[in-house]
């Protein structure tokens, strides 16, 4: 079986990744608390915004502790191109100044959330894919950033 060529859309992305920012948080009032090692940071979901540009995602969220006050924090993620990555790999980073230190904190925590929230988005396409394929064991082979959209690989297992 060739490979099947599904595109994720970068408003479902954005809502998968809102989702894991809140966590086990069901009240959704505005903000989230995270806790790590002693110290706390508040995180701003719904502040996330999400970009794709020729195999970029920048996402940039706003995060608040005591002594930073509020700012946002921005992970930028290299998801590959056609003809260039485009496997089941990223490389990511953190983006602009850090002069509060927030990013140098809690950046590793925000890399991490954000993307287990693009792995699954890639698991709810995977997931509909394989019920229109009608029971074909399908998996993700890959993926290429775009401008609008990620261009996910499907191929069976096995395969």
């Amino acid at each position: 079986m060739p490979a099947i060529i599904e595109k994720l859309d970068l408003q479902v992305l954005q809502k998968l990744v809102v989702s894991r920012l809140w966590g086990e948080d069901d009240r959704r009032r505005g903000a989230v608390v995270w806790q790590d090692r002693g110290s706390t940071v508040v995180v701003y979901p719904e502040t996330l915004k999400l970009a794709l540009a020729r195999g970029w995602m920048a996402a940039q969220v706003d995060m608040e502790t005591d002594q930073t006050g509020r700012e946002p924090v921005q992970v930028v993620y290299f998801l590959g191109r056609r003809g260039e990555g485009g496997g089941r790999q990223a490389t990511s980073t953190l983006d602009g100044a850090d002069t509060s230190g927030l990013a140098t904190r809690w950046g590793e925590a925000l890399q991490t959330t954000i993307w287990e929230g693009f792995l699954d988005a890639l698991e709810q396409l995977a997931a509909k894919a394989r019920a229109r394929a009608r029971g074909a064991e399908l998996r993700v082979a890959g993926y290429v950033g775009g401008d609008a959209h990620v261009e996910v690989a499907l191929v069976e297992r096995g395969s």
